[in-house]
């Protein structure tokens, strides 16, 4: 998407993103609160049919700022020193909301913090501090030297002491976890990798050449591909319905290993 970027210089320093609605004179407020990392500040304005811009007024540090009339515009940050506290107001119409199109580039001030993490036989548990709002939890396990998704668990809000566990399914040997917290912003934080040693002897599977059902030796998380590397069945499970497959040759991985079967 291509837009009209306009330079606005401001005068003081940003630190870290918050996103606040709040009331105001004008139908509504969004609060940019943080420290600068270095890189300028982009945000979305769209407009309405008449040609109205969502944006009607800018502060910085209760100094306020020339609001450009445009799609689109660069808060340029560039003279000042990284690290610098700063809150940037933008007041706006009803029915529309600035988009701040890198967030990063401001960043949150956080209290967050991991402050347990343990793998069990059968679960993940961790406990945090600090969380805020709408914040949720995506737990990463290591399998084919990549860091994969396994889960996703929402966060409780609260910012005192929170307790979770989730279920998981060990492969034999050593496994890989670690669970990254994600605030409203999509800003991230990880937990300390959790090492959990298994001791399971190595899953196999049968038959290698399947009429209608493909059985593991115990259950085990599975990904079923085609020839092209599309995946066409995934899951948890010891034994796999495989009848609504097409004949032909599948790729099988499993228990942090892989192997072929054809499906008749």
């Amino acid at each position: 998407m291509n837009y009209n970027l306009l330079r606005l210089p401001i005068l003081m320093a940003v630190t870290c993103l918050a996103l606040i609605a709040s009331a105001s004179s004008y139908a509504a407020e969004l609060v940019i609160q943080g420290t600068y990392q270095g890189t300028n500040l982009y945000i979305q304005n769209s407009a309405d049919e008449s040609g109205n811009f969502c944006i009607e007024r800018i502060t910085v540090n209760d100094k306020e700022l020339k609001t450009p009339s445009a799609s689109a515009f660069e808060i340029d940050l560039s003279y000042l020193e990284k690290n610098t506290d700063v809150t940037i107001r933008i007041f706006h119409r009803s029915g529309c909301e600035p988009k701040i199109l890198n967030p990063n580039a401001i960043k949150q001030k956080s209290n967050f913090a991991f402050t347990f993490t343990e793998a069990t036989p059968a679960l993940i548990t961790w406990k945090t501090t600090g969380e805020v709002a709408d914040s949720y939890f995506v737990i990463l396990k290591r399998e084919h030297s990549e860091w994969k998704e396994y889960g996703l668990v929402y966060g409780k809000g609260s910012g005192k002491h929170n307790a979770y566990e989730f279920k998981v399914v060990h492969h034999s040997g050593e496994n890989l976890y670690q669970i990254q917290y994600v605030r409203p912003d999509k800003a991230t934080e990880l937990s300390p990798v959790v090492d959990y040693m298994a001791e399971l002897e190595q899953v196999s599977f049968f038959p290698q050449r399947v009429s209608k059902m493909l059985h593991f030796s115990r259950e085990v998380n599975y990904m079923v591909m085609d020839k092209y590397g599309k995946v066409v069945m995934k899951g948890t499970a010891k034994e796999v319905d495989c009848g609504e497959l097409q004949s032909g040759s599948y790729h099988i991985s499993y228990d942090n290993t892989s192997g072929k079967f054809f499906k008749k």
